[in-house]
């Protein structure tokens, strides 16, 4: 799971668990393609869905999964691609 530490109580911490950067791209590859509307589907049951387009959907049935958590998953994708392209750009000086 995605997740963080409250703001000026302690450093935000961010950790990939569970599902990984490669999951999310494939899940926000779902949702470009039209395939998961996230108007029809729960967000559990579009994690199931994207089993069929080759993602990693949800693990097990005890799993939860709501709007929160997808949001977080997004959140963290961006901060890890951005965090990514900061090193990447540090190492190339």
């Amino acid at each position: 799971r995605g997740f963080m530490r409250v703001p000026n109580e302690q450093p935000f911490v961010w950790h990939w668990h569970g599902f990984k950067p490669y999951d999310v791209q494939c899940w926000l590859r779902y949702l470009d393609s039209g395939a998961w509307d996230l108007e029809e589907l729960t967000i559990r049951d579009g994690l199931q869905e994207t089993k069929k387009g080759g993602c990693r959907g949800l693990l097990n049935p005890r799993m939860q999964m709501h709007e929160c958590s997808l949001a977080a998953y997004l959140d963290l994708l961006a901060a890890n691609e951005r965090l990514l392209a900061i090193a990447d750009a540090i190492y190339s000086e």
